[in-house]
């Protein structure tokens, strides 16, 4: 914070001391509790290569960021946006790639616990059956190939309201001082407003099958600490 104030980037003078104390305020309890994480898992660990097949599709790939320790092995994050929404319920969108982790890793044998450090909580992930994340990860491959053919109708943040119980058409259309998903000029040049998107017959199955067993996976496997600010 003192070398920002040097280096210009916070206003100067009385006016930036505020500025400097709140973003101490902000940062020190994650990089508390990041240094807490890489003590408990001292060690680095090898990356974890992966090699599984999906009725033809071969995914190669590695797992990296591992640290053994207390424990035995896991994955340690770090993401500088937050994963809490103001009602403090977590973001599933912002979990998508530790969940994709997690099948990968437990597609192939290997049973990993994850971590990941936001701004505003800790995200801890269990270990996950084998059998279940193979079919899983096998499920979303074969989504992703149809995807190459023709673009699914799917939207994340709507499909996510949708298996959550929340409203999907509000998420996508926007409203007061909330930017629908619509904004996403990929997505508005396919389905301009949720009608159009919820009138594509593969709509809700598309929905369902790519996001109901993220939404699943939080409510089951996964806790979050919020990490409180420093006083």
């Amino acid at each position: 914070a003192e070398r920002l104030s040097r280096e210009g980037v916070l206003p100067i003078g009385l006016i930036g001391e505020p500025w400097k104390d709140q973003l101490v305020k902000d940062l020190v309890p994650v990089r508390s509790a990041w240094l807490a994480l890489c003590a408990r898992f001292k060690q680095d660990a090898p990356k974890l290569a992966l090699s599984l097949d999906f009725n033809g599709i071969h995914l190669d790939d590695w797992i990296d960021k591992l640290r053994a320790g207390e424990g035995g092995t896991a994955w340690l994050l770090q993401m500088s946006s937050r994963v809490l929404n103001k009602k403090e319920e977590l973001r599933a969108d912002k979990l998508i790639g530790a969940w994709l982790r997690q099948l990968a890793a437990a597609a192939s044998g290997v049973e990993l616990t994850g971590y990941l450090v936001a701004r505003d909580a800790i995200v801890t992930m269990a270990p996950l059956d084998q059998a279940l994340a193979h079919a899983q990860l096998g499920a979303l491959v074969w989504l992703w190939r149809r995807n190459l053919d023709k673009p699914l109708a799917v939207a994340c943040k709507t499909a996510l309201a949708l298996v959550q119980g929340s409203d999907p058409r509000g998420t996508y259309n926007g409203g007061f001082e909330l930017t629908g998903e619509v904004a996403d000029e990929c997505l508005a040049r396919l389905w301009p407003d949720f009608a159009a998107l919820a009138a594509d017959p593969e709509w809700f199955d598309c929905a369902t099958a790519m996001y109901r067993p993220l939404a699943e996976w939080i409510g089951q496997h996964v806790e979050v600490r919020k990490l409180e600010a420093e006083l």
